[in-house]
């Protein structure tokens, strides 16, 4: 309504002021065409910023491909072959009172039979209550590596680029694909799309690899892990950053 009523006074305006209009619009256009000018000769004027040096970094292959990473998963599976011990033996009392119901217990020994159901049950209901407990207690072990390590990769990163002359070191998620035709919906793909930050780099971008093996030579040089909360020294490194090296990314295990 507003730019029909605007639209109404420039007509009318027109109308009484016969050809005054447009010399009014062309004198507008050239105070804008003097702004444009000078705006364009003084932003000539300015010094062009320094180019900045940007590098990427996939975290996640980072912490995979680290020593300390291989050893920490080394002694949670330990860990998770305990538990999962546990886990056998209850099922084990389970499975010989089983047994015992189909082929020792009469089955006219009701009192019996009962007392041997309701173990049967204490030994079910328990054997449940430590697989859930058993699955967080491994859970939080392989959480708490993760979150160790990547405060290490942080604090490596930082001096790493600190020490090549970096301005920004941004998250590699390059290797992140999209789920294959027929399984995710728009709204599915638009949050993967959202996500994604780098579309293109350049070879050479890519530290990731220098990384890791850099963290793996401060960690060899350092004091073992000898429990699940001991992780060496946990200093950042400071030797020289050492050329790429091809690391395979070791896997969490889980409990059997």
């Amino acid at each position: 309504m507003a730019d029909r009523s605007r639209m109404n006074f420039l007509r009318l305006g027109a109308i009484r002021n016969g050809s005054g209009l447009v010399p009014s619009l062309i004198i507008g256009a050239s105070l804008l065409g003097g702004a444009a000018v000078y705006s364009t000769a003084h932003s000539a004027t300015a010094a062009a910023p320094a180019p900045s040096a940007v590098a990427l970094v996939d975290i996640a292959r980072v912490i995979n491909g680290l020593h300390e990473m291989a050893e920490r998963n080394a002694v949670i599976k330990a860990k998770g072959e305990q538990l999962a011990d546990q886990l056998r033996t209850t099922d084990d009392e389970i499975k010989k009172i089983e047994d015992d119901l189909k082929n020792k217990i009469p089955p006219k020994d009701f009192a019996a039979r009962a007392e041997a159901i309701g173990r049967a049950y204490e030994f079910k209901a328990l054997l449940d209550t430590r697989k859930k407990i058993f699955q967080r207690q491994f859970d939080v072990m392989n959480g708490d590596a993760t979150h160790e390590l990547y405060e290490k990769a942080m604090a490596a990163i930082d001096a790493f680029a600190r020490r090549e002359g970096y301005d920004l070191v941004l998250f590699d998620d390059r290797a992140l694909k999209l789920p294959d035709l027929g399984v995710a919906t728009n709204s599915e793909l638009n949050s993967l799309l959202e996500a994604r930050r780098v579309f293109y780099a350049r070879d050479g971008m890519d530290i990731t690899d220098r990384i890791v093996t850099w963290m793996n030579q401060q960690y060899a040089s350092g004091p073992r892990a000898t429990g699940l909360g001991a992780t060496g020294t946990g200093a950042t490194p400071t030797g020289e950053p050492a050329p790429a090296a091809p690391v395979t990314p070791p896997q969490t295990g889980n409990p059997r």
